[in-house]
């Protein structure tokens, strides 16, 4: 076999191992470098912007602590001027959900009938056909 050959066999070893030592040089030359600087401006990237991301929601806190007090100040302000009015349609949503109720009921209790009625009139003409 020619692979195998004691002749030949130092030259392709020798050929082996330089074109391995390119290649590996050529690696970490070009792409190792490419690959190596893609990362560092990735996470240059990733770092910059968890900080603003960081203090724009430490930003969102704040205000939002300061939305919620100055809105709850101005909705107990518009409850203490309108105390009477508010009660008033309060008292009235309650009546109309209450009326809305009973009229259900109702409804629900003669389609209850009727269906009663109706099961009642199949049974008795069924007896009568038999």
């Amino acid at each position: 076999m020619p692979q195998v050959d004691k002749v030949s066999f130092f030259p392709q070893v020798f050929w082996l191992i330089f074109l391995l030592i390119l290649f590996y040089i050529f690696f970490l030359r070009y792409t190792f470098t490419n690959i190596s600087n893609i990362f560092k401006t990735r996470n240059y990237f990733f770092l910059e912007n968890s900080r603003s991301t960081h203090k724009n929601k430490i930003n969102l806190k704040t205000l939002t602590i300061k939305n919620i007090f100055i809105n709850t100040i101005f909705i107990e302000q518009l409850i203490l001027n309108n105390k009477t009015e508010i009660i008033n349609t309060f008292q009235n949503w309650l009546n109309i959900s209450a009326k809305k109720m009973l009229l259900e009921s109702e409804i629900f209790k003669e389609i209850g009938e009727a269906k009663v009625e109706q099961v009642l009139t199949e049974q008795a003409l069924n007896t009568s056909e038999n």
